[in-house]
């Protein structure tokens, strides 16, 4: 239903399931010039699962927006789970297609944390090359 009310706005859409996000599939699924990136979870217990989506795609795709919806009948029915990094957390239809419309820039994403390696040695972990997305009023729905 989010993916129609988008639509009527005038976006692209692209819908995409768990099980294409789970791997490195991801990449070739999501538009270079996608604005905004809403991750849809059912209830509480997949918050977890969702942060840990959340903060992948936001360093896969640094300059585009990611979300986090957790459905409910209006806002005041469930509190937001805390998830670190993500750009916006909604719970209704309007509120969501307000945010994943919305020009608000990306949030700065933390560089990760440094991996130590066997023999007391510590490495960071390189970032990734900045990737150059265009808005061009895409969305993309998870």
């Amino acid at each position: 239903m989010l993916a129609q009310v988008l639509q009527v706005q005038g976006t692209e859409v692209v819908v995409a399931k768990h099980t294409d996000i789970a791997n490195r599939r991801a990449m070739t699924l999501l538009p270079k010039q996608a604005d905004a990136i809403v991750v849809c979870f059912l209830n509480e217990d997949s918050a977890k699962h969702a942060g840990i989506l959340i903060r992948r795609l936001k360093r896969l795709f640094p300059t585009t927006r990611v979300g986090a919806v957790l459905w409910a009948e209006r806002e005041q029915d469930i509190p937001p789970p805390a998830l670190d990094e993500v750009d916006f957390i909604t719970s209704t239809l309007a509120s969501t297609a307000r945010e994943a419309l919305s020009d608000a820039p990306p949030s700065v994403m933390a560089p990760p944390p440094p991996v130590k390696f066997g023999s007391g040695g510590l490495w960071t972990s390189p970032l990734p090359p900045p990737l150059s997305l265009a808005s061009s009023g895409r969305t993309v729905l998870h």
